[in-house]
Parts: C-alpha cells; structure tokens; sequence
C-alpha cells in the first residue's frame, strides 16, 4: 500500500474519531443539561398532591428522555431516564444513569422514586411516599441511610420522606451531582454522586 494512500486513512481514520467524540461529549453535555432542568422543574411535584395530569404537562418537554407514560385501572407511571449514553460508549466513563420514577393512583401522586447511579459503584436512592403506609403505620418524614462498601468508600446513600419533610431536607434529598452524567472518568463513589446527602448524614 503506498504511503500517500495509508496517509490518507489514518488521516481520515482520525478525523471520524475525533467527530465521534465531539459529538458524544456534545450530546452528553446535552443530556446532562436536560436532567439538571428536569430536576429542577420536578421538585414543584409532590406525592399527594399533584396529579397525573398536572405531572404530564409539567414534564412534558423531557418526553425524549422518557421511558413510560401507562395507565392500568386505576394506576399510571411517568418513567424518565438520562445516560452518558456516548462517553460510555466511547469508554470514556462508566455507564452512570439518573432516573425518575412516578407512580399515581387514582390520579394522584402516591410514590416517587429517583435515583442517581454509576454501573456497580455506587448509587443515590431517593423514595417520596404518602405519610401513611398500605398499614395505617406513619412513616418518618425524612431518614437517611449511608452505606460504605468493603473498602470503606462510599457506597451507597438512600433517602426516604414524605410530602411533610421541611424545605431544607427535601432540598438536600434532591441534591444530586448531575455533572456525573458528564464527567471523563465517571463519579466514583456516592459521596461524588451527591455530596450534600453524604455530608448531610454525617
């Protein structure tokens, strides 16, 4: 093969490399954007009071990101999720995924379920329920349980509350690093996810 021509590949070759990396980290950055509005935009929704409906429209400029919109009887879900889908295809990060999880009844929020998470690293639990279990039993407005792995890192964070958690604890519960969507390398461990939680818990 002459050397002009062998050249000429590789110079291509690198060009659709360099293309396809702008473009991920373009479209990433794109994602994790989307999220941190979608994050924001959500906290004005809460379990018990607002509804299916009022849900939709609130939502509705993330329908790229979403996974489900049913209604079975009485029952319907809002699934969204956002991936550094392109860095970690380019294995330049760890697949690490935030997701949103609404489930209604009777056309009202009941349960809400987000989290934030990097492959078998670690994760960032958060679950919003109604103050009353199926039981009658009351739950706790807001509880926070840290894990550490074997190593002594963290590992994982998991808040609960209710729609009577103060201002305060409903903000550090939602405090996640969403920049972890976007990070060469991927966030490491759970204190990375969300530091505000992690330092919260103490």
């Amino acid at each position: 093969m002459p050397t002009s021509f062998r050249a000429k590949i590789l110079g291509v070759a690198l060009i659709s490399v360099i293309v396809a990396v702008l473009f991920g980290v373009t479209s990433t950055l794109r994602t994790e954007h989307a999220a941190e509005d979608f994050s924001l935009q959500s906290r004005a929704i809460v379990v018990g009071r607002t509804s299916f409906s009022e849900a939709e429209r609130m939502l509705s400029n993330y329908q790229r990101y979403q996974l489900n919109n049913s209604c079975a009887s009485a029952d319907c879900e809002l699934a969204f999720r956002f991936r550094n889908s392109w860095l970690s295809l380019l294995r330049l990060a760890p697949p690490t995924g935030f997701n949103s999880l609404l489930r209604f009844h009777d056309g009202v929020l009941v349960n809400r379920e987000t989290h934030l998470g990097q492959g078998l690293c670690c994760v960032v639990y958060v679950r919003e329920d109604l103050p009353a279990s199926a039981t009658g039993a009351l739950r706790s407005r807001f509880s926070l349980e840290l894990q550490r792995d074997g190593n002594g890192r963290p590992w994982k964070a998991m808040v609960h509350l209710t729609p009577q958690a103060s201002e305060k604890e409903r903000e550090l519960a939602y405090s996640f690093n969403l920049h972890c969507l976007d990070k060469i390398g991927g966030c490491k461990t759970a204190e990375e996810l969300s530091p505000g939680v992690w330092q919260g818990g103490g």
